[in-house]
């Protein structure tokens, strides 16, 4: 996500939490991992991740997210 961590950025200027989705999981790596590469690279631009399925009611989380991102 280096490239586009600019961009990310941008887009995601105001907030500090976000909510990730990690369901596509390439080469079949956990949701915890994918979670976890994803988290490393929007640490670079000061915003926290938290994976959806770490929550025990992912419906509420996701109405009350500061952002969200697949």
């Amino acid at each position: 996500l280096d490239y586009l961590l600019p961009e990310l950025q941008s887009f995601f200027s105001n907030v500090k939490e976000l909510i990730f989705i990690p369901y596509a999981r390439p080469s079949g790596i956990s949701h915890d991992d994918y979670t976890k590469k994803v988290s490393e690279a929007f640490t670079k631009i000061n915003i926290s991740v938290k994976g959806i399925h770490e929550f025990e009611n992912p419906i509420k989380a996701l109405e009350k997210a500061q952002g969200i991102f697949t």
